[in-house]
């Protein structure tokens, strides 16, 4: 758990936008949508998630009605017989809260079939598996192994690692008051540090070797490109974009588009 150390936080702090070469985030930037829909539409998917997973599908959706001619076929379920085809079969794992029944859950759909079956396999966790109590560095100790027994068992399926979602970090009333006594053990934002660690645990790991879906890096820049950051203890840490949300945790339409672009272009980017 992250100590209460004296310590400066500033929220909502948005950094300028990267230069070209640091940041994708910009629409077509991997690649026409299009083409990258078309691609992941002759693809065996299995993607195991909760709400936020349903907001990226709905994204898909929004793709689909206006991307291209060969749509990605998406059905819920973890029959093996619906891979006759391209789809993206999906279905929510475990319990809210414990990212450890996700990862048995996953690694069980995988050796019941999906997993000499599919193409590609991700997990998502969501942000309600983080909380203060979190000990990021055990969870992704778990996360890790879990997936190099599977890496070992399915030679020939891929799987795409990841980030975990954020939340906007609240600021009512008793925060703001919190802040201007000079307080810094500040619960509201503990959930997005604990993220973040496991975050960049993961991306340390995995990135540019194997490939990551960065649904945080998504959240957290806003449609002009700057980063929704925070700092805690001389940490930077990053937070949801207040443009992508109705509610603070789930995605709106513009969220979720912009999540499903990402989402498919990494898809697009797996070569089997």
């Amino acid at each position: 758990m992250v100590g209460v150390i004296a310590a400066s936080l500033y929220l909502g702090a948005c950094h300028p936008p990267p230069s070209a070469n640091q940041n994708e985030m910009n629409d077509h930037t991997i690649g026409d949508i299009g083409q990258a829909l078309a691609q992941v539409s002759g693809m065996k998917v299995y993607f195991g998630h909760q709400s936020v997973g349903n907001n990226i599908l709905s994204g898909i959706e929004q793709l689909n009605a206006s991307g291209g001619t060969r749509p990605v076929q998406i059905a819920e379920g973890t029959d093996i017989g619906q891979f006759s085809g391209g789809i993206l079969l999906h279905s929510q794992l475990g319990i809210n809260g414990d990212p450890l029944s996700k990862l048995r859950e996953f690694q069980a759909m995988l050796n019941q079939g999906i997993g000499a079956a599919a193409d590609i396999a991700i997990l998502k966790f969501c942000y309600l598996d983080f909380d203060s109590t979190t000990d990021a560095e055990a969870v992704f100790s778990v996360y890790k192994q879990t997936m190099l027994e599977l890496q070992a068992d399915y030679e020939n399926l891929t799987i795409v690692h990841s980030t975990v979602p954020l939340q906007i970090n609240p600021e009512g009333f008793k925060t703001r008051i919190k802040k201007l006594l000079g307080k810094t053990d500040l619960w509201e934002y503990q959930a997005n540090i604990k993220r973040t660690e496991f975050n960049r645990m993961l991306l340390a790991e995995f990135s540019g070797k194997e490939p990551v879906f960065d649904i945080a890096e998504v959240e957290s820049t806003t449609p002009g490109g700057a980063r929704i950051t925070f700092e805690f203890g001389g940490t930077e840490y990053y937070a949801l974009a207040p443009e992508y949300t109705n509610d603070g945790s789930h995605l709106n339409a513009p969220g979720q588009r912009r999540a499903a672009e990402r989402f498919v272009e990494v898809l697009a980017s797996v070569t089997n």
